[in-house]
């Protein structure tokens, strides 16, 4: 498992590798189960570890989220998470506005 962990990171989870298997294998299944495994195995370093469970706590908290800009969210993310999200995987990026202020601006533009 361990030599192999990093292809079922390699994946989006589309589901098309699934959908186009011309023997019906449930690939898009086959590598979240290989994902949770290696959770459950511990072979995540510890440093991602820690780091997903720093982001488990700001993400439920969503005045903490809404507090930072996307240029600093951005920043975060290349210099903490970069090693930890691995070289097969494109970090997501976060817009300068979060969802909840954009909203906000878009129903005052509608009030007017």
């Amino acid at each position: 498992m361990k030599e192999f962990k990093h292809l079922s990171y390699a994946s989006s989870l589309c589901g098309k590798c699934t959908e186009v298997c011309p023997t019906g294998i449930d690939i898009q299944k086959m590598l979240l189960l290989n994902r949770r495994d290696a959770v459950q195995e511990k072979l995540t370093e510890k440093n991602e570890q820690r780091m997903w469970k720093g982001f488990t706590y700001a993400i439920k908290k969503r005045k903490l989220i809404d507090f930072f800009g996307g240029k600093f969210k951005n920043f975060i993310m290349r210099k903490f998470f970069r090693k930890a999200w691995g070289p097969w995987r494109n970090l997501p990026q976060f817009p300068d506005k979060s969802f909840a202020q954009q909203w906000k601006e878009q129903q005052k533009n509608k009030d007017k």
